[in-house]
């Protein structure tokens, strides 16, 4: 609690706000942030109550009002989990990055208004779960420095079995390219 306190303090963020950002990544039985728990949990048991009554749309519908409330309340445009963006890396987000092949439609949310970015679901939106990539499916290529902030990510490939992730030093200048590798990451080789 502590902690939390002085992280809000440091960054000059009411403790509130990231009490509501910590309880947002909770499970959802877990979740404690009175409004939103409550205004969710009373539309999924009028689904489940009245799954004749209820359709997608009416669904759909109340999670936008909850989403535009969690929106209002972290004063945030968009809050999700993840982004991804098709046929781009956006390498001003940072040094590691994660190719994903095939990407079901079911997990994208919206589209970005500036850049080629789509969003995944909120946990809102998918029935109280943060939705999460598998780093070990094959279809996933993880591509980082050996180091990011001091910290060696060498030991990381092993003990975490990515049998799918690659040091920039170890790609082909051709693969770089194809990439847009900024020159940093390249001159680390």
């Amino acid at each position: 609690m502590q902690r939390v306190n002085d992280f809000a303090e440091q960054h000059e963020i009411p403790v509130y706000l990231c009490h509501f950002a910590l309880d947002e990544m909770r499970d959802e039985e877990c979740r404690i942030h009175p409004v939103l728990h409550t205004l969710y949990a009373e539309v999924k048991k009028q689904a489940e109550n009245n799954p004749e009554v209820i359709d997608s749309k009416y669904l759909e519908k109340k999670i936008n009002e909850l989403i535009s409330i969690k929106k209002s309340i972290l004063f945030y445009p968009r809050t999700s989990e993840l982004r991804f963006s098709p046929q781009d890396v956006y390498w001003e987000y940072g040094d590691l990055v994660i190719l994903k092949g095939d990407l079901p439609k079911s997990v994208i949310t919206e589209e970005g208004l500036l850049l080629n970015e789509v969003f995944g679901l909120q946990s809102m939106e998918n029935h109280g779960s943060l939705y999460h990539l598998d780093l070990h499916e094959d279809d996933v290529l993880i591509l980082a420095p050996r180091s990011i902030n001091g910290h060696s990510l060498e030991g990381l490939r092993s003990t975490m079995g990515y049998h799918n992730m690659y040091f920039y030093d170890e790609l082909a200048d051709k693969y770089l390219d194809q990439l847009n590798v900024p020159k940093d990451l390249r001159e680390k080789k």
